[in-house]
């Protein structure tokens, strides 16, 4: 007698990464979109370079950004130097006199500030003046944040908040003073009280709430032995991001702990400026990098992050224009600030050999990724003490298919349990169709999954064909493409991570024209299976944004023996 048949389903994506910390709706993802098509998922729009220090030589750590005078700014940090959008190019306006000169920058209706050592510089849209007035103390290495707040524009320097008086005109260095020792870090405006985040070397960080009125702050409340990195506020309410990975909300009374970045052990932490978090279109952007080139636990990939707080949801959802996702050179070294406008994401970051403006849009025209988005369910262990036969896996699509052979599904399976072979390994040379690699260790197979982490064609992924265990070459199973700006080879100083996920089937565009769904058969036998849907996007053709998954399920048989 045979045994019935179960099946697996998912078609609700909402809730992001699952962790040990908050119950999620998958494992991992990377340029997907989730907020935007709920409950399913679809490609994100991928990034463009849009300038870098190789074809503007003065571009050198460019860390803030405002909109003023119907044009977008960008600065400097150390040296000063402001540039001007004009229409996608970057021009260079002006050389702050200042070191540190680029330390802060924002923008109202009349007047751009920018700021940095002992001063505070102004752009009245005609004249320059970069000694408009003075701080208490030099911010050095420090960062100013600044912002308004009621009638104020309020600078961070050290523990001092100066502020301007737009309505009396009237500067003050010292309108609060902080503890000794606190170094303001981030200012956000709530609609009674200014919120100021700060920190010390000993106590950790405290914010400082102050209603625009009092002499002093009104209240404080001290974070227990941990930093404050960055601070949004979205509807009123403000949500921050502490150095140990936990995105956090300020209830009105105390702080709640919300999510947490995906596998972060006792010694790992966040590194990132205030100026990568920012508010867009009721999510949380958070660009943020990595402290190694590492890519075997989720939080270590460096890119754009997003966090609903509607639906407390958590999940890496763009890579830059190169593709990388790692900390190497060149990959993505430091990301130096995130900016936001209506429908525009600029992030600004260092590769290793230049800093690069990236823009989500391609002159104005958004594009889907062309390949490299992907999702990972969770690990499905339904009646784990049970062996089982999976035998289907039935994908219905958000659209029908377009009619191309870069619209495509690859569909993937692991039964191992782990989601790596090894760390990123370093390629030592390469073609479009093969790697080389100073050793390939012996849990590594054919059929193994291969992603280009960074190089000239990060973000794609193929199959391992074959080993040759005596030359370490590993040879794909198909070409890398020339498509958009990623290049089809592989090089040494690459960066590559191979993975148990193996093929179960590839659902082609021009095969399947026009249909909405899809099943594939397939054989394997395991107590627990996690799958994979990769998107391919025929990017700039008709249909590119009909890419998308409405609900994913598999079907399996129970093992008659408990094994």
């Amino acid at each position: 007698m045979a045994l019935p048949k179960k099946i697996w389903k998912t078609s609700q994506f909402h809730k992001g990464i699952s962790n040990l910390n908050v119950e999620g709706s998958f494992w991992f993802s990377n340029g997907l979109e989730f907020d935007q098509y709920p409950p399913f998922m679809k490609v994100a729009n991928k990034f463009f370079k849009e300038s870098d220090s190789v074809s503007l030589p003065a571009l050198d750590e460019p860390t803030y950004m405002c909109y003023f005078n119907y044009r977008y700014y960008c600065v400097n940090h150390d040296d000063g130097k402001i540039f001007q959008n004009d229409y996608s190019s970057w021009v260079e306006v002006h050389d702050s006199t200042n070191i540190w000169g680029g330390s802060g920058l924002y923008a109202d209706d009349d007047y751009m500030y920018y700021a940095g050592s002992t001063w505070v510089g102004r752009f009245d849209k005609t004249t320059w003046v970069d000694n408009w007035q003075s701080f208490n103390v030099n911010t050095a290495f420090d960062d100013v944040p600044i912002t308004k707040f009621l009638k104020f524009i309020c600078f961070g320097n050290k523990n001092y908040l100066a502020t301007w008086d737009t309505g009396a005109s009237v500067w003050n260095p010292n309108k609060l003073i902080l503890p000794t020792g606190y170094v303001i870090v981030w200012l956000a405006p709530l609609t009674d009280y200014l919120v100021i985040s700060a920190h010390h070397p000993t106590f950790g960080s405290a914010l400082f709430f102050w209603d625009g009125y009092s002499q002093t702050y009104n209240r404080v409340l001290q974070l227990t032995q941990t930093q404050s990195l960055a601070g949004v506020v979205d509807k009123n309410v403000l949500y921050f991001l502490t150095r140990d990975g936990w995105i956090c909300r300020f209830n009105g009374s105390g702080i709640e702990k919300l999510n947490r970045f995906p596998e972060m052990n006792h010694e790992d932490y966040i590194s990132l400026k205030a100026g990568c978090m920012k508010v867009y279109q009721g999510t949380i952007l958070i660009a943020k990098g990595s402290n190694t080139y590492d890519v075997s636990r989720r939080s270590q990939y460096c890119g754009i992050w997003c966090y609903n707080p509607a639906t407390n949801a958590l999940y890496f959802k763009h890579r830059v224009s190169s593709g990388a996702v790692n900390h190497v050179t060149p990959g993505v070294s430091v990301m130096y600030g995130l900016y936001v406008d209506n429908n525009t994401i600029r992030v600004m970051y260092g590769d290793g050999n230049k800093s690069i403006i990236d823009v989500n849009h391609e002159t104005g025209t958004f594009r889907p990724y062309e390949f490299g988005a992907y999702w990972i369910s969770p690990l499905i262990d339904n009646e784990p003490y049970l062996r089982k036969r999976w035998k289907q896996f039935i994908l219905n699509f958000l659209k029908p298919m377009p009619n191309s052979s870069f619209a495509r599904f690859e569909i993937k399976y692991n039964i191992t349990e782990q989601n790596i072979r090894d760390q990123a390994k370093y390629v030592t040379g390469g073609g479009s169709d093969y790697f080389t690699v100073s050793s390939i260790g012996s849990s590594i197979e054919v059929g193994d999954e291969v992603i280009v982490l960074a190089g000239p064609a990060a973000g794609q992924i193929r199959h391992i064909k074959s080993i040759d265990t005596v030359t370490k070459t590993v040879y794909l199973d198909e070409t890398l493409y020339y498509v958009g700006t990623s290049q089809g080879y592989l090089q040494a100083g690459d960066y590559v991570a191979i993975t148990p996920f193996k093929r179960l089937g590839t659902i082609k565009g021009n095969e399947n024209q026009g249909k909405v769904n899809k099943m594939l058969r397939f054989n394997a036998r395991s107590k627990k299976i996690q799958f994979k849907v990769e998107v391919w996007s025929n990017s700039g053709y008709s249909g590119e944004w009909d890419m998308g998954v409405k609900d994913v399920s598999a079907v399996f048989v129970p093992d008659r023996i408990i094994k």
